[in-house]
């Protein structure tokens, strides 16, 4: 049903037939067009470890049985705030990147797994950036900021 049908949030039961969460924690994290579903995973399954193994195989957030109506309530309302988000900075990417970024990214799930690269970065606090930038002396830019031309 997930593969056919698009979902916003994924309640998953650990203790089910044919499949147990954990299995269904698995085949979600290896389909790329799935793997970014947020699940919250209820289960009576006692153990930090098996909390654990779930939010390592991708779940959003774990609660024991039985549900607190109000805490559930609060995380899927999170769990969805993130899925906007995450979807927010998809459509960005794939608007403002080149096509080959935007299919690495989304073939990554948006993360560099590791791998050390080179960027810059710009980081900018507008409010009080003036009086700031007008209190502090000239400098010299770094070796690996400056260019030389010919």
């Amino acid at each position: 049903m997930l593969r056919r049908e698009s979902f916003d949030l994924l309640l998953l039961d650990m203790e089910m037939p044919e499949m147990n969460g954990f299995e269904v924690l698995e085949q979600l994290g290896n389909d790329l067009r799935l793997r970014d579903l947020p699940v919250i995973v209820t289960s009576s399954l006692e153990g930090i470890h098996n909390v654990v193994r779930c939010i390592e195989l991708g779940a959003e957030d774990y609660l024991t049985k039985p549900v607190n109506p109000v805490l559930l309530k609060a995380r899927i309302g999170a769990s969805l705030e993130k899925k906007r988000l995450r979807d927010q900075q998809k459509e960005l990417v794939r608007r403002f990147a080149t096509p080959e970024v935007a299919q690495d990214l989304q073939d990554s799930g948006f993360a560099l797994g590791g791998r050390r690269v080179r960027a810059s970065v710009l980081f900018a606090d507008i409010r009080n950036f003036t009086p700031l930038a007008e209190s502090q002396p000239p400098r010299k830019p770094s070796s690996s900021s400056t260019r030389t031309t010919r």
